[in-house]
C-alpha cells in the first residue's frame, strides 16, 4: 500500500514522458505506438535493475553522467523537433499510422524513456526500499512485481494523456498548437536542466 501511494503521487508528475505523450497525441492523434515505445524503454530499465546493472550504473558517477548527457541531448533534439513542426503539423486529423509514425513514434518513445536518468534512479534507488529480502519471494520477482504495478499505472496515465491530447487537437487545433509549442519549450528546458546538472557535477568533481 505504501508503494501504491508513492506511485499515485509520482505518476502524474510531468516529465519528459508526459510531454512526449501529450505532444504526440495532439500532433499525430496516436496513442498505442508512443505508449509502446515508452513501455519498452521503461522495461529495459527495469531489466537492468533486476539483473543488477541499474545500481551498478547509478553507483558510478561517470556512467550516470554519460547517461544524463545523452538523455539531455536527445530530449533537446526532441523538443526542438516539436517546436519546428508546430506550424506544419496537422492537429485535426491522422491517427499516427503514416510511414513516419509507425516506427518513428515507437523509437522516440523508447528513447525518451530509456535515456531518462531520473527513471533509472527511481528503479535503482527508490524501488529497492520496498523490497523485503526475507519476505519469501525472490528479490528479482519482487522487483518485477513492483515494476509491473508501477508501469501499469504509468502507462494507463500516459495513454489517457495521449487520448486527451488527440481530442484537444480535434476540438481546438489552435489551442493544441499553442500547448504543443509550450510543451516543446518545456522539453528543451528539461534538457538544459539535465545538461546543466551534468556540467555542474563535472566542474564540482
Amino acid at each position: 500500500m505504501a508503494f501504491l501511494g508513492l506511485a499515485l503521487v509520482l505518476i502524474p508528475v510531468p516529465g519528459p514522458d508526459f510531454f512526449f505523450m501529450l505532444t504526440t497525441g495532439m500532433r499525430y492523434h496516436a496513442v498505442l505506438r508512443p505508449v509502446a515505445g515508452v513501455a519498452a524503454g521503461h522495461l529495459m530499465l527495469v531489466a537492468l535493475v533486476v539483473v543488477g546493472l541499474g545500481p551498478l550504473v547509478s553507483a558510478h558517477p561517470v556512467a550516470l553522467k554519460v547517461l544524463t548527457v545523452v538523455g539531455g541531448l536527445y530530449l533537446l533534439y526532441l523538443g526542438a523537433t516539436v517546436l519546428r513542426s508546430v506550424r506544419s503539423a496537422s492537429f485535426t486529423g491522422g491517427d499516427g499510422t503514416g510511414p513516419e509514425s509507425v516506427n518513428h513514434l515507437i523509437r522516440q518513445g523508447f528513447g525518451v524513456a530509456a535515456l531518462n536518468p531520473k527513471s533509472l534512479l527511481f528503479y535503482a534507488a527508490i524501488l529497492p526500499q520496498f523490497v523485503r529480502p526475507g519476505a519469501g519471494w525472490p528479490v528479482p520477482l519482487q522487483f518485477s512485481v513492483l515494476s509491473v504495478v508501477f508501469l501499469a499505472g504509468l502507462l494507463t496515465f500516459y495513454a489517457a494523456v495521449g487520448m486527451a491530447g488527440g481530442r484537444l487537437g480535434n476540438a481546438s487545433p489552435r489551442i493544441a498548437q499553442i500547448i504543443t509549442a509550450v510543451a516543446g519549450a518545456v522539453m528543451i528546458l528539461l534538457a538544459l536542466a539535465l545538461l546543466g546538472e551534468a556540467a555542474w557535477e563535472a566542474l564540482a568533481g
